[in-house]
């Protein structure tokens, strides 16, 4: 028995920013956002990459093992947060249409979507996303699992994501 999928949000590929972050640990009050990659959906050669100064000091050895940042470098060579953040939003927002509100698209939206809102939060930065998210792994995940390897480095993998989440997009007719 076949299945027909459910449509996209409206306009997904106009709007859709596909957005990365790598932290020091998988705790959001415990461990600091370390990095954001983006780039559009409709356009991969739009892209953002900033790497944050981390604002709790502490990390999980295993995190820094797999994001491969280093820690200590960017205490000394990292954005501000609340510079870096303020940064994403405004690129988030020149680059998606006025007409359209931006879409964060993310491999695992909860994870990426947590560290990034709460780092805003902090610094009373307003993210254009509002409430508004799209997890490609919970809509496709299962019928085409991640095949790329994902190097956990922000940038690349938000451009690995968006090239999932097209090809998938379009293998299913959506797009």
């Amino acid at each position: 028995m076949t299945t027909k999928q459910k449509p996209l949000p409206q306009n997904i590929f106009e709007r859709g920013i596909s957005t990365d972050g790598e932290m020091a640990g998988p705790e959001i009050l415990t461990y600091s956002l370390l990095s954001i990659g983006a780039c559009l959906i409709s356009d991969v050669q739009e892209k953002f990459y900033v790497e944050l100064k981390p604002d709790i000091d502490h990390y999980c050895p295993n995190a820094m093992s797999v994001n491969k940042l280093g820690f200590e470098r960017l205490k000394d060579e990292g954005v501000d947060p609340k510079q870096a953040i303020t940064m994403f939003a405004e690129w988030s927002r020149e680059v998606i249409d006025s007409q359209y509100d931006p879409l964060f698209v993310a491999y695992n939206v909860g994870f990426d979507w947590m560290f990034i809102q709460l780092c805003a939060s902090k610094y009373g930065v307003r993210l254009p996303f509002g409430h508004k998210g799209f997890c490609s792994w919970s809509r496709f995940g299962k019928m085409n699992p991640l095949i790329y390897v994902l190097p956990h480095h922000a940038l690349d993998d938000a451009i690995i994501q968006r090239h999932f989440f097209v090809d998938t997009a379009k293998e299913c007719g959506l797009l």
